[in-house]
């Protein structure tokens, strides 16, 4: 005997979620299985589903307990499958519609799988939603700008520091011949002034010579004339 779904007992919460006024059917089958889930699984305190309007989805409230001192906070479940389509944009408006702390804009995706799993990805505040066109362009070539000129910079601090060094080389080049000029001519002037003491020395030995050969010569004479007295 074939029945109808309509003939097979529906959960009071499930009924209670049609009733809501949802119109995407498919969205309130996937918002009951992560119902039971966060009740049965997850153990959360005080579950509840609410209907927005303007979003035409069903999301769930439940309170956690991260620690035993820590007091319980309620979170906010997005019931999703993982076929849906999901845009940054769309995320900042569920997160616009659907948080009143604006300090804490945090939600928590439920995606349901194939085989009836359940994932939690929770996203906190500081979603940026993507460039446009024009300003990826703007900024893809403030980059580029920025990354030539520090190219170039190293470039050019590269050539200044050759110059610098080849400065350096040349001038260390023009003062050691100099120097060794002088020490050449000061070594020069000191042969020189040798030499001439030498030369005195050795003309202060020829007169003394001289003078010697001079006194025998009289001695000799001398003696000479004391003979011939004789």
């Amino acid at each position: 005997m074939n029945r109808n779904m309509a003939d097979y007992p529906i959960h009071p919460v499930q009924q209670d979620m049609v009733n809501l006024g949802c119109r995407n059917q498919l969205s309130v089958g996937i918002a009951f299985q992560v119902y039971m889930d966060l009740c049965e699984v997850q153990a959360m305190e005080d579950v509840r589903y609410v209907y927005s309007h303007e979003l035409d989805l069903i999301y769930l409230l439940g309170k956690t307990q991260r620690g035993p001192q820590s007091a319980s906070r309620t979170e906010i479940f997005l019931p999703l499958s993982t076929a849906s389509e999901i845009t940054p944009a769309w995320i900042q408006k569920v997160q616009d519609t659907l948080c009143t702390d604006k300090d804490k804009k945090g939600i928590t995706l439920a995606m349901k799988e194939h085989d009836s799993t359940v994932v939690y990805y929770r996203l906190t505040q500081g979603l940026v939603p993507p460039d446009s066109p024009e300003t990826a362009r703007r900024k893809k070539q403030h980059n580029e700008q920025k990354h030539f000129i520090e190219v170039e910079m190293r470039r050019m601090e590269h050539r200044l520091l050759d110059r610098a060094l080849k400065a350096r080389s040349s001038e260390e080049k023009e003062k050691f011949p100099s120097t060794s000029n002088e020490q050449v001519a000061g070594s020069s002037a000191s042969t020189d002034h040798a030499s001439g003491r030498e030369e005195s020395s050795a003309d202060v030995n020829d007169e003394g010579a001289e003078k010697g050969r001079k006194d025998q010569e009289i001695s000799s004479e001398q003696a000479v004339h004391k003979d011939c007295r004789r």
